[in-house]
């Protein structure tokens, strides 16, 4: 950045040097040398005109070809946004209930035929469903507005931790999870829950 600055700045003295160089030329008496009918440029050509002026023409065109150089390397500003991160997106999410500090292992150990996943996923409960004594089918929305369907299996469980399943499993609850898949990928198990408070940055 700062060569072109320099660039553009000698090109200009180089300008105004010319230019002053021309003017003192013509003024001191020497406009004589220029034929009305002929310009300039044409008694540069033609070896008609004194060397001041030459010299005074050389300066202007190399100034102008200094500071067309600067203006060639002058890089557009990046219309890039930087973003900050972003707040999740809630539309359709149900109201956060009292926030309760909850963390549960639902399941130890990977299921034979599923697959786990090292990353946790954070999302909102939308609706929860029991479709068997320990078993819950619950829809999730992620942070980017995207719903599925997850299921709770509560059958390895103990009774204490198993108490606290209602108390977590609440429309409108952030939650972090642990999953596995299974069945192909076609089924998304959670292996552990936890509570997060809505109102917080996480």
């Amino acid at each position: 950045m700062i060569k072109i600055v320099y660039l553009d700045v000698f090109g200009l003295l180089l300008n105004i040097i010319g230019v002053s160089i021309l003017l003192i030329k013509i003024y001191s008496g020497g406009v004589q040398t220029l034929r009305n009918d002929t310009n300039v440029t044409e008694q540069v050509l033609k070896g008609k005109m004194g060397i001041g002026y030459k010299i005074s023409l050389i300066l202007i065109f190399i100034g102008l070809a200094f500071q067309l150089a600067a203006v060639m390397s002058k890089k557009p500003k990046s219309h890039s946004r930087s973003y900050a991160k972003e707040a999740p997106y809630l539309y359709g999410v149900p109201p956060a209930p009292p926030f309760q500090e909850i963390d549960l292992v639902i399941a130890n150990n990977i299921t034979d035929g599923c697959n786990g996943d090292s990353a946790k996923k954070i999302g909102y409960i939308i609706e929860v469903k029991k479709v068997a004594f320990d078993e819950f089918d619950i829809i999730i929305q992620d942070e980017s507005g995207v719903r599925g369907n997850y299921y709770v299996d509560a059958s390895s469980m103990g009774n204490a931790q198993k108490s606290w399943l209602p108390s977590i499993l609440i429309p409108g609850n952030k939650v972090e999870m642990q999953l596995q898949y299974c069945g192909s990928g076609g089924f998304t198990y959670i292996m552990s829950i936890k509570s997060l408070n809505r109102n917080s940055i996480n």
